[in-house]
């Protein structure tokens, strides 16, 4: 910016010396640095607010709603059956189901998950707390179909798999 501002300041100074050189006028080397300095002052002025303009452009796109995260907002999109199944498979290896025990809480999630469906399809946004009772709820169920220890390792598992989805504004 300095090195724009020295040439600008060249060229006033070339085009005032021509002035004077052609129109004797009583311009004197104060009143030349007066102006000089007053020209080279209002560039950097402008030169500043254009900066400060696109700093505070870039500032404001970035705030808003999906700046930088593409957009999305809303409920976490429902998972197909086959999503569902990859889950509840990964789910049996970590806490130990059994086979009857797998087909159950692969039920209760294939249930969840069709009843968030029918929740979340209208054009009106669902109610947070709402969805958070009937997510706990859910747990619950899930839980009443294992045991003491498998419920501690399921919880863990959740835990897990919180700190593994992406954080979401609130």
């Amino acid at each position: 910016m300095t090195c724009f501002v020295d040439k600008i300041t060249q060229s006033i100074e070339y085009f005032f010396f021509l002035i004077k050189s052609a129109v004797p006028l009583p311009l004197n080397y104060k009143t030349l640095s007066y102006y000089i300095m007053k020209t080279k002052f209002k560039i950097t002025i402008r030169l500043l607010l254009v900066v400060m303009t696109v700093i505070l452009s870039v500032t404001l796109i970035q705030a808003q709603p999906g700046g930088q995260k593409g957009g999305k907002q809303g409920p976490p999109s429902i998972p197909t059956d086959k999503q569902i199944e990859t889950m509840v498979s990964d789910m049996v290896d970590e806490i130990a189901l059994s086979p009857a025990q797998e087909t159950k809480v692969l039920e209760l999630y294939k249930a969840h998950f069709a009843e968030m469906k029918e929740e979340t399809s209208g054009n009106s946004r669902p109610d947070r707390e709402e969805m958070e009772t009937q997510k706990k709820a859910f747990e619950k169920q899930v839980k009443a179909e294992l045991t003491k220890e498998q419920t501690s390792k399921y919880e863990a598992y959740l835990k897990e798999q919180s700190k593994q989805q992406p954080q979401r504004e609130r």
